[in-house]
């Protein structure tokens, strides 16, 4: 398997897409298309379409981030109580108002206002485990 934040001979970083629809779900979906960083492996409409992840496309040992676009952020929280590897979570909550990233403990950070750059930078930075 690869180091986590890299496809082989690529050096993307993979993400799944969680709820990304409507004009926040477009703007996170084009900032993260235009960064030749990052792939897109899935998307799907809601948490209940995580559970099928395995089944339809990459596991879950397979996406190095999951940018989630929630209205309710403990909707992310509950998830991964119940998700073991834990994976990482960008949420972007209240559109786009603020956003966190949630991570293996789990352990969130708050990031404030989401923009299109600091979306990227974020799945760039930290979907890589720190040295």
């Amino acid at each position: 398997m690869a180091e986590p934040g890299t496809e082989p001979g690529t050096g993307q970083v993979r993400i799944c897409l969680v709820g990304c629809s409507g004009l926040l779900g477009d703007i996170i979906s084009d900032a993260v298309s235009r960064d030749g960083g990052i792939d897109v492996v899935a998307s799907v409409a809601g948490p209940a379409g995580l559970a099928d992840l395995a089944d339809t496309g990459p596991g879950l040992a397979d996406i190095d981030l999951v940018v989630w676009n929630c209205s309710d952020e403990s909707q992310a929280s509950r998830w991964l109580e119940r998700t073991r590897p834990y994976p990482r979570i960008l949420a972007a909550v209240e559109d786009g108002r603020h956003a966190a990233l949630w991570e293996l403990a789990p352990q969130r950070t708050a990031l404030g206002l989401l923009s299109p750059r600091l979306l990227t930078e974020v799945i760039r930075r930290r979907a890589t485990p720190a040295s």
